[in-house]
């Protein structure tokens, strides 16, 4: 039989439009939301949500099966699958996995589930792993959009703006697993050192370096595709340096989000003519509308991930309070 569920549960409710999390944001309790005969019941407190589903005895972690899907929030902690009563299920503490290896059954555990989800919209996973988290979001992002839009061909010149965040270091490994040479923006000589430990070939700090010039010297004929996070002047220098029949990914805009002092202005310059003399494209990317490729894209990452060709880097703790509930989110996002 599942878990009996508590009445009420905590989660953290936007109030005000700012960019100041802590101010736009407040912790509220809500009456507790009620799953369907073929929905998840889930705690959504992790970097992502895996869930281990088990039937009528315990099983190894290998052989589990184990479920997910991208709603995100920074603390890892218990999740438990109810999708039918008349099994019983194991729920994982991810803040243990590397201690107890989070074994748990459901029998006299209440842990608040904020999310019901359809169960349509989870996808195996092949087992419960922190290094996951990044996956979700970060990896997707970059590997469905190289996959659908940049038709990475070996031997071709990818450059990835803000080349040491959370998804362009995952751009980084990809482009170089497909044999390409890549070239990626960051702001400081740290995050240089950490793309070239993460197979950069061409690091550029743009706070000590003109990218511009950068690429018109080394990169003549332009560089094939670009992941292009940033925006500005940025978007600008990557579109003038498209090569023939480039592909510019726009994945964001940082420079363009709207702050306390409101949004940036740049200079704009013309596209459809740099377009149309190189027969380039240029083409927007949003996570959202790929949601069909989630499974097969979150399976390559994990394969890959196992077999040495990519990284994952999560925080398990060292640099934030990860396991002290919501009221950490905040410093988290700080």
């Amino acid at each position: 039989m599942a878990a009996a569920l508590p009445r009420t549960f905590n989660r953290i409710m936007c109030e005000k439009f700012t960019p100041d999390f802590r101010q736009a944001t407040r912790i509220v309790e809500t009456a507790m939301v009620q799953p369907g005969p073929r929905d998840l019941l889930i705690r959504n407190s992790a970097g992502f949500m895996f869930v281990p589903k088990y039937s009528h005895q315990m099983q190894s972690e290998a052989d589990s099966d184990c479920y997910t899907r991208s709603l995100l929030t920074p603390k890892p902690n218990q999740l438990v699958f109810l999708s039918d009563a008349k099994l019983r299920y194991l729920g994982i503490n991810a803040s243990d996995i590397n201690f107890t290896a989070g074994r748990y059954f459901n029998s006299g555990e209440q842990p608040p589930f904020p999310v019901v989800v359809p169960e349509k919209v989870a996808f195996p996973i092949p087992s419960c792993k922190p290094e996951y988290i990044p996956f979700l979001v970060s990896g997707l992002t970059a590997s469905i959009s190289l996959d659908e839009l940049g038709k990475l061909k070996a031997g071709e010149t990818v450059l990835i703006t803000a080349a040491a965040g959370g998804t362009g270091q995952f751009a980084v490994q990809l482009a170089k697993a497909a044999g390409c040479h890549v070239i990626g923006t960051c702001s400081n000589d740290d995050k240089a050192k950490f793309l070239k430990s993460i197979g950069c070939d061409r690091p550029v700090n743009y706070k000590t370096e003109d990218l511009d010039k950068v690429l018109k010297k080394e990169y003549p004929k332009g560089v094939d595709v670009v992941y292009e996070a940033v925006g500005g002047e940025m978007f600008n220098t990557c579109l003038e340096n498209l090569a023939m029949k480039g592909r510019l990914i726009v994945i964001g805009y940082i420079s363009g989000y709207q702050t306390a002092h409101g949004v940036a202005k740049s200079k704009s310059i013309l596209i459809p003519p740099r377009l149309l003399a190189k027969s380039a494209s240029v083409n927007g990317f949003l996570l959202f509308h790929f949601a069909h490729l989630y499974g097969k894209h979150f399976e390559k990452l994990a394969t890959m991930y196992h077999g040495g060709d990519i990284k994952s880097f999560v925080d398990l703790g060292q640099t934030t309070r990860y396991n002290e509930g919501l009221e950490s989110i905040s410093e988290a996002i700080d």
